[in-house]
């Protein structure tokens, strides 16, 4: 039962990160940047934090096979590339003025599959024990904060209001709920599920975290700006290590 508690809760907390759009419509373009900047960077240092000292300790010392779980991994790098592929698909494509609105709404189920997505992720993690739960839960959320902002402003330039994006972007992040109750419903009558996925979220988190998210904040940086990053991706590998302690 506590299981089920902690994930729905967890699922919520990650969800109403949609409304962080409200934030940015409260600071100006300049401000804008760097949050981002500081958001994306942290988010980076927490994910391989926790794919260091979380996720895949708890694998191998559930499984005990590098080899089933280093294809587990890379199945999740797969499953996360595909997944950010079709979200990327369309973002590029709301640049075709004639079908902004449909593309939006593609926008939309894309952010839902990738949502729906972590909604599983956060439900096996605590289907493992509290503390790869917590640190997977920080790690999801800290990496959604500036994915929705983008989310948010997708909608607002395929032509939403600012009320019906900041909905209808809430609505798309609900997915991660149905995600998690499906997960657990299946790991309490499938034996095993959870540890089997433990690699494969590692995979997901290691896509997301050096293929997916860094990328966008390498480009043109100053070396007193590199050095800032630096800093903030190791803050955020330091919190995964103490939510491990």
């Amino acid at each position: 039962m506590e299981v089920w508690v902690y994930t729905i809760l967890s699922v919520v907390a990650v969800s109403l990160v949609a409304l962080s759009g409200i934030f940015l419509l409260t600071i100006n373009r300049r401000y804008q940047d760097s949050v981002v900047f500081v958001l994306v960077s942290f988010a980076v240092g927490s994910m391989i934090g926790n794919v260091l000292f979380e996720l895949l300790p708890e694998s191998y010392e559930a499984i005990g096979d590098f080899v089933t779980i280093g294809w587990l991994v890379v199945l999740g790098l797969v499953i996360f590339f595909i997944i950010e592929n079709v979200h990327m698909f369309h973002k590029h494509h709301l640049s075709k003025k004639k079908s902004l609105k449909s593309l939006g709404y593609m926008n939309l189920l894309a952010d839902g599959i990738h949502n729906f997505t972590d909604g599983i992720l956060i439900a096996v993690s605590w289907m493992i024990s509290y503390e790869v739960g917590l640190s997977t839960t920080i790690a999801i959320f800290i990496h959604e904060l500036p994915q929705e902002l983008s989310d948010y402003g997708i909608l607002i330039k395929a032509g939403f209001s600012k009320s019906k994006a900041l909905l209808y972007n809430l609505l798309s992040a609900a997915s991660a709920i149905l995600g998690a109750v499906l997960a657990l419903l299946v790991g309490q009558s499938i034996e095993g599920f959870a540890v089997y996925l433990l690699p494969v979220a590692a995979g997901c988190f290691i896509y997301l975290s050096l293929f997916s998210l860094l990328p966008l904040i390498v480009k043109g940086n100053s070396l007193r700006k590199t050095l800032l990053q630096i800093l903030i991706i190791v803050a955020g590998v330091v919190l995964m290590y103490l939510v491990a302690e």
